[in-house]
């Protein structure tokens, strides 16, 4: 599946963005665990972007509202 190498023209039937979209993954990340339960216990930091563990889906998503793609006419406009 293409995830971004070529140009497309796709858009949104919700909002009409044509340009942002996204898919879920995971990355490499760190939890902080705080034993007095303070206001960082629990907060997500040392996010490595660059290390991309996972893909949750084979689905798009709009960039702009969220809106899920139409993976049928996504793959049209792949071709």
């Amino acid at each position: 599946m293409n995830r971004g190498n070529t140009k497309m023209k796709y858009t949104c039937k919700q909002c009409g963005n044509s340009r942002f979209f996204y898919v879920e993954v995971s990355v490499k990340a760190k939890e902080r665990i705080d034993l007095q339960k303070g206001s960082r216990h629990g907060k997500i930091y040392d996010i490595e972007p660059d290390n991309l563990d996972n893909y949750f889906e084979d689905s798009f998503y709009c960039g702009k509202c969220n809106e899920p793609v139409d993976m049928a006419e996504w793959e049209n406009y792949e071709s």
